[in-house]
């Protein structure tokens, strides 16, 4: 009796390693087809601002924020920090992954914004990714942490570079 329980139990506990087995690939699959398709989006922003095809680009950004985080570029611009991440947080706290894509995205529109020559577009966007990160540090101090951080520095570098209007 003690033997067959062992032996039901032995492969209860393979099918479940076989399942997260197969879960684990699933979800490997999904997430390098999204850093794939992340890959292809950044250098298609980067192709169509080095070709000074910037409203094209600013669409593909803002079919892109619709896509991933419901909002228009405009939208993500007007709202405070706190009512984005609230926006973010809605049904779960957002993964860190998560919050560094929209803040790259941010990165690029404001980089497109400046091959544009509209500096202040530029420095608004890139102030709302900093003020995004800021917000995140303070209130989930969990997800604070030395990569964002150095992100923020950066940014805030960048700002510095742009011409008083």
């Amino acid at each position: 009796m003690a033997s067959r329980l062992f032996f039901a139990t032995i492969g209860r506990i393979s099918r479940l390693k076989t399942y997260f087995h197969s879960a684990t690939l699933i979800r490997k699959d999904y997430i390098l087809r999204l850093i794939e398709e992340a890959g292809n989006l950044f250098a298609r922003l980067l192709g169509l601002r080095v070709e000074s095809r910037h409203e094209e680009a600013i669409r593909l950004l803002d079919e892109t924020y619709a896509s991933f985080f419901g909002l228009t570029s405009q939208q993500l611009l007007q709202l405070s920090p706190e009512e984005l991440v609230s926006h973010l947080w809605k049904e779960a706290a957002p993964h860190e992954d998560q919050v560094a894509f929209l803040v790259e995205l941010m990165r690029e529109e404001s980089e497109i914004y400046a091959a544009q020559g509209d500096w202040n577009a530029c420095s608004h966007t890139l102030r709302q990714g900093i003020r995004l990160l800021q917000e995140l540090n303070r209130l989930d101090p969990k997800m604070y942490h030395l990569e964002r951080i150095d992100k923020i520095s950066r940014m805030e570098s960048r700002l510095l570079d742009i011409p008083a209007v």
